[in-house]
């Protein structure tokens, strides 16, 4: 019988029991917690950061520790060897914060999601009235890790993608979202036209914009992290134009 512990995830203040060794990212998914990602969980975004929390709490009746949780990797400590500055702002030390895509649960521990790491944001925008929005961009960036052609899988290229962005959606979104398969999905004309240079350029490693979850219309070499888009408002005797970054919902520019 699999060894199960008890997990709380702050500030939502979900709880409950999972397995031995699963990731904290997917454990936060079972109890309806998303945590950012968009590098299919190859330490690469670093958009699932967590933290975790020492001491005895008597309100919830749990010892929580750094031990309880498995070790930090290789790709961990790359990761945040890269980003001192991140780590002296924010006041954190590598093992109080870790990848929530690499780390592993051993014990029981409690969690607290930043607020750059939760997804399904919610973001304000005022006008007449103040209305909060759920993002829900039309294109999404997927990091696509592949294995080059050889003779044992000479497969085209656009199916070696297709495969692998099929992959690498269902560990940034889960399995329980209806996503397409590799066959049902489309590639712009433009696009594939370099696609086979880009890929090799890149060393089988890309970035892939899709839009709509079916489409792909950008294949970039490496990893490539916001996508951008325009909103125009064309009125009776104006046209207003709003920059945005899709990814988080942020209004970078406006003119009239």
């Amino acid at each position: 019988m699999t060894k199960k512990h008890t997990i709380i995830l702050q500030p939502s203040g979900s709880r409950g029991q999972v397995e031995e060794g699963i990731s904290i990212r997917s454990a936060a998914r079972d109890l309806g917690v998303e945590i950012e990602s968009i590098c299919a969980e190859n330490a690469t975004c670093g958009k699932c950061m967590v933290l975790i929390e020492e001491g005895r709490f008597e309100k919830y009746n749990m010892d929580s520790r750094r031990e309880n949780v498995s070790p930090v990797t290789t790709e961990e400590a790359a990761y945040f060897a890269r980003r001192p500055k991140l780590l002296k702002d924010k006041g954190w030390e590598v093992g109080q914060v870790r990848l929530s895509c690499q780390c592993k649960i051993h014990g029981d521990v409690l969690i607290n999601v930043p607020e750059e790491s939760r997804g399904n944001k919610q973001i304000v925008r005022k006008s007449a009235t103040q209305r909060e929005i759920e993002i829900k961009p039309a294109i999404r960036k997927y990091l696509v890790t592949m294995s080059p052609p050889n003779l044992e899988r000479p497969i085209a290229d656009w199916e070696r993608l297709a495969k692998g962005l099929e992959t690498s959606m269902a560990l940034v979104r889960g399995t329980e979202e209806k996503l397409p398969r590799w066959h049902e999905m489309e590639i712009d004309y433009q696009c594939l036209r370099t696609l086979s240079s880009t890929l090799r350029d890149a060393k089988w490693n890309v970035t892939v914009s899709v839009w709509q979850d079916r489409e792909v219309v950008q294949v970039q070499a490496g990893y490539h992290e916001d996508s951008y888009g325009a909103a125009v408002d064309i009125g009776s005797t104006t046209v207003a134009l709003y920059l945005c970054n899709l990814r988080t919902g942020e209004m970078l520019a406006a003119g009239i």
